[in-house]
């Protein structure tokens, strides 16, 4: 998890640099064995959560891979406080 002031720096620091060379380099792990993957972008306002916290919002929330293949798509958690379910 990382949390970014600026969310175009985000975008910037993922496509870019050695975090874009290891994203490609890593992607056999993504669609090889029997990987889940969770993905979400999300606007905190004001409030960051903590590791547990984020780990299920990403879970109910976010884009959901099982061995490279998209079983759901991502949703915006609704006003985000410290109880996400």
């Amino acid at each position: 998890m990382t949390v970014w002031k600026v969310a175009k720096d985000m975008n910037s620091f993922r496509t870019s640099g050695i975090h874009n060379i290891a994203r490609k380099f890593f992607s056999w792990v993504f669609y090889s064995g029997k990987v889940q993957s969770y993905f979400l972008t999300w606007k905190a306002n004001g409030y960051i959560p903590t590791y547990e916290e984020s780990a299920e919002i990403v879970t109910i929330y976010g884009r959901h891979f099982d061995r490279g293949k998209l079983v759901r798509k991502a949703q915006q958690p609704n006003d985000f406080n410290k109880n996400p379910s």
